[in-house]
């Protein structure tokens, strides 16, 4: 396969890291360990990669993730290879957790290790039945890809 998108002139950092942003608005991730992405973030893939449905993790995260949709939209990639992601030309943003927690809204994760925990969690004191505020709680040690529509 050819295209300039692989040339090497053409990552805007030559790092190795796993995770390197190729502008503000497309992120590349070198593959080995999985990672858990937004359905429909992948723009384009090198390798032997694989992207499946990320499952809910138990029967009380299938209960809250169906109620509440949080988490609904993310798949696993694992495999060998390197996958570029971006969600609609917005900013993305790197964390690095170091044993700590961050709540986002699952719109707003473009990626993250899949050896971090993760869950959707009610926030504030509505009640279920109410419509409480629900985001995904990600924590752990690893790295995070965030974006957001524009500098936070």
């Amino acid at each position: 396969m050819r295209s300039p998108i692989f040339d090497k002139d053409n990552h805007r950092d030559p790092s190795t890291d796993r995770y390197v942003l190729e502008s503000s608005k497309l992120l590349r991730v070198g593959m080995g360990p999985e990672i858990v992405a937004q359905k429909g973030a992948m723009v384009a893939y090198r390798g032997h990669l694989d992207f499946a449905h990320q499952g809910s993790n138990g029967f009380g995260n299938f209960l809250k993730k169906q109620f509440t949709g949080e988490g609904k939209n993310l798949m696993r990639v694992s495999g060998q290879g390197e996958a570029w992601l971006a969600i609609q030309a917005q900013e993305i943003f790197l964390m690095e957790l170091e044993n700590e927690g961050l709540t986002l809204n699952t719109d707003h994760v473009l990626a993250f290790d899949a050896t971090l925990q993760y869950e959707p969690r009610m926030l504030g004191n509505a009640g279920l039945m109410s419509g409480g505020l629900f985001n995904l709680e990600i924590g752990g040690s690893g790295m995070v890809a965030v974006v957001s529509d524009g500098t936070p």
